[in-house]
């Protein structure tokens, strides 16, 4: 049986003679690139963030809003549930069928949007305002 010769590169240039030094070049490439051999493609990220405080910062407090907001809905939900049961209750004890029932979660509705519009006026008094457009800012235009 014949001997068949070493594989050559794509290129036409001989394989190195130690295949670990290879393999160490393709892996100091892959450190320089910022992959992680180790880690799934999709996964894949690079390992240096220029901004990784600055984006850990936005994450929280977009949870944070998030958790805001939904706590509100759920007092909305509360305040006309509650005042339902309650406008229930004293139809009961008095005989006004529906209208406390009605009147009670009329009652929760304006609660609970008093509520939602207090909470969307505080965040919008503590947002940073915008900076303001400069004059300069593109070409002038004259009255020509």
């Amino acid at each position: 049986m014949a001997k068949l010769p070493p594989p050559r590169a794509s290129d036409g240039s001989e394989p190195p003679a130690d295949r670990s030094a290879a393999h160490d070049l393709a892996r100091e490439l892959e450190q320089d690139l910022g992959h992680d051999r180790n880690a799934p493609d999709e996964l894949a990220v690079p390992t240096y963030h220029p901004n990784a405080a600055q984006r850990e910062e936005e994450d929280r407090k977009g949870w944070s809003s998030w958790a805001q907001w939904s706590a509100i809905g759920f007092e909305f939900a509360a305040a006309v549930g509650l005042f339902f049961l309650l406008g229930r209750f004293l139809d009961a004890t008095w005989g006004t069928q529906p209208w406390l029932g009605v009147g009670g979660a009329g009652l929760g509705i304006l609660l609970g949007m008093y509520v939602l519009i207090q909470k969307a006026l505080r965040d919008e008094a503590a947002a940073p305002s915008p900076a303001p457009k400069n004059d300069t800012d593109g070409p002038r235009r004259t009255g020509i």
